[in-house]
């Protein structure tokens, strides 16, 4: 069963098409991953499932379910946002409260989840008693995601989780959202970060400009859209240009003030490329086999560096 299925969704912003025709599958158990730029309609896609915006057309379901049916209930899902919608003035622990009772979650089923999360999510009682207001970024994700998950959703759907996080708070961040999914949850999540979706998701769709260009595992994608691999020869800046002139057969592009990337070679031709320099007297600091990488994918895809958007 589809924990997502989405077909043929439309949405306009006056005259902006911000989605265009967008059919995704998510599977039951699946860490899924939305990858683009800010403004490719990731969020407004979310926000759709959510109930939270309109569709100009299409349809989505949620486990067969469809969203417009008086039978679906939202309950199944909890929601991350990019944002927390956290209330400042109040204590971690009433927060929770305050979102368990929004999802009628009972007073005796409440303690029982509630203990449960603390020990995964690692609250204890110096931060449930903390004011969100005090809370560095980390602890207020953690809040946030315990907020979502107090319903004992079957989908989390995460909205550029990890934005704004420092690199260890981040992994820390993927380490939780690994173990949530090693429980039976279906996550989907947004994301801009390469590595992110690379590290976390089973399948990945590549979106931009409101339009799903490439789906598949990180791999699959790399393999087919990703291209060939690179060597990344590295020497004295000084020798740049002689290198350059050396190699020119194989087409040498210099990509810093101390490297050239030749595309298509591999590990096997390092000997002759060294061969070659070190008999024009150019001592090489190193070499790097660089492989294809989702960014590599979305630049094949959409001509430009994800960053640049």
């Amino acid at each position: 069963m589809y924990a997502i299925e989405t077909i043929d969704v439309v949405k306009y912003y006056g005259k902006a098409k911000v989605l265009d025709n967008v059919s995704l599958k998510v599977y039951e158990g699946e860490i899924y991953g939305l990858l683009g730029p800010n403004g490719a309609g990731k969020s407004t896609l979310i926000e759709i499932i959510l109930g939270l915006r309109s569709m100009d057309s299409g349809e989505i379901k949620i486990f067969g379910e469809s969203i417009t049916s008086r039978k679906f209930n939202k309950r199944i899902i909890g929601y991350v946002p990019q944002e927390h919608l956290l209330y400042d003035n109040l204590t971690g622990l009433d927060n929770i409260k305050y979102f368990a009772g929004l999802y009628g979650v009972k007073s005796t089923e409440f303690k029982k989840r509630l203990n449960t999360l603390k020990e995964f999510l690692g609250l204890d009682e110096e931060l449930l008693k903390k004011d969100v207001s005090k809370m560095s970024g980390g602890q207020k994700r953690r809040i946030a995601l315990a907020t979502s998950l107090i319903s004992n959703p079957k989908l989390v759907i995460m909205d550029e989780p990890t934005t704004g996080l420092d690199p260890n708070i981040r992994r820390e961040f993927w380490h939780l959202i690994t173990e949530l999914n090693d429980k039976g949850i279906t996550i989907l999540l947004t994301t801009h970060y390469m590595e992110e979706a690379d590290e976390l998701c089973d399948r990945v769709s590549i979106i931009n400009k409101g339009k799903i260009l490439a789906t598949g595992t990180p791999q699959e994608l790399k393999k087919t859209y990703g291209g060939v691999e690179s060597l990344i020869i590295k020497m004295r800046s000084k020798f740049i240009e002689t290198a350059k002139t050396i190699l020119e057969p194989y087409t040498p592009v210099v990509i810093s003030e101390d490297s050239i990337r030749i595309q298509g070679l591999t590990e096997r031709d390092i000997p002759e490329v060294r061969s070659k320099l070190e008999g024009a007297g150019i001592w090489v600091d190193g070499f790097e086999i660089r492989r294809p990488s989702l960014d590599d994918v979305f630049i094949n895809l959409t001509g430009r560096r994800l960053e640049s958007e």
